[in-house]
């Protein structure tokens, strides 16, 4: 995707010559030297975390997610013995916001349950359950006054009141006409060889 937005990007600002050939494809994503397809696993096996949560951080995280691993703290249960949830039912770890905070330079609530976790698309009323829970954490990694904690916490809870819109009523869910033909217009604006 980066290729296709360089490759459109650069030429019509005149930098293609410039820049040179995109080698996007060939760098590694971060986390991803060294990743094997075992790495849950291992994760499973020198970190006690349960599975869900193991591939949860594979996935995310890459050879990094051993660094969040490293900062679990024990669960006082026999399994999962490290990585206390940041709420039941998703596989979020607690010790993920310090990580974010300190390593990936997040420094808002928002942010983390929208993006960095990704929990407000998945369930906006567990994110708006974590949301202290969050805002607690990031106060302590990133030494947060109160003050700074509670405005951190309202904006998260503004911004989640908001997330994913109104839900429409059944006799205004359908799209109209024009609006698919926008679309259509839209789309063939992008796709410029016409490969669909």
């Amino acid at each position: 995707m980066a290729e296709d937005v360089l490759n459109k990007v650069l030429p019509a600002n005149g930098l293609a010559e410039k820049a040179g050939p995109c080698l996007t494809e060939h760098r590694p994503l971060r986390g991803g030297v060294g990743y094997t397809r075992n790495v849950p696993v291992q994760l499973v096996q020198e970190f006690g975390v349960s599975e869900e949560t193991a591939r949860h951080l594979a996935r995310t995280y890459g050879m990094n997610a051993f660094d969040v691993c490293k900062l679990t703290r024990p669960t006082s249960k026999k399994w999962p013995r490290f990585g206390s949830l940041l709420i039941e039912g998703f596989p979020y770890l607690e010790c993920e916001v310090e990580y974010a905070c300190k390593k990936e330079m997040n420094c808002n609530v928002a942010d983390f349950l929208t993006l960095r976790t990704r929990l407000a698309y998945l369930n906006k009323d567990a994110a708006i359950e974590a949301a202290p829970k969050v805002a607690d954490l990031m106060a302590k990694a990133m030494r947060w006054s109160k003050r700074e904690r509670n405005r951190q916490l309202d904006h998260a809870l503004k911004a989640l009141a908001e997330f994913g819109g109104p839900v429409p009523l059944k006799d205004s869910a359908t799209i109209s006409a024009h609006t698919i033909a926008d679309l259509h217009a839209l789309f063939d604006t992008f796709d410029a060889n016409q490969n669909g």
